[in-house]
């Protein structure tokens, strides 16, 4: 019991005793973490072309999910919006889908050179190379298009 005392009386005056001859130095860090909305989109889906029917039915549409999307947020309630810069062609209807991280999808939505809300509620996530779906179909009275391009511009806003 007395040796335990002594390396305790010891080990005290060792961690209590000032050091002599030391230098101490004091360093202020500031931190922040601003706002990140960052979104990107990469790939362009091939041309979608409407080339075929059923007999007795309105000709098939065709899609094409080989765009990819990415966003990251540490903001509240954003959304991502999408819109085309001029409407399709009378008789024609381009549409576009997302998956999200959560791997649901967003219904089809019409794409116009109105801006739509196409995901929502996003609040501190991100989603790295998600699913786009483009799906383009025609009627018949539609008739012949020669291709047309159309740019589309996707938003990651509050």
């Amino acid at each position: 019991m007395t040796a335990r005392i002594i390396i305790a009386a010891a080990l005290l005056f060792v961690l209590a005793a000032p050091v002599h001859g030391s230098n101490v130095v004091v360093g202020v860090v500031n931190l922040q973490a601003n706002s990140i909305s960052e979104l990107s989109v990469s790939g362009s889906p091939a041309p979608l072309t409407v080339n075929s029917a059923v007999a007795g039915e309105e000709p098939t549409a065709v899609s094409d999910s080989t765009t990819r999307y990415s966003f990251t947020t540490n903001g509240t309630n954003l959304k991502i919006t999408v819109r085309i810069d001029s409407n399709t062609e009378t008789g024609t209807a381009l549409m576009i889908a997302f998956k999200k991280p959560d791997s649901t999808w967003t219904s089809d939505l019409l794409l116009t050179s109105s801006t739509v809300d196409a995901v929502t509620g996003l609040t501190k996530i991100k989603g790295k190379n998600l699913d786009l779906r483009y799906t383009f179909s025609a009627t018949v009275d539609a008739g012949e298009i020669d291709t047309t391009t159309r740019t589309v511009f996707f938003t990651l806003t509050n």
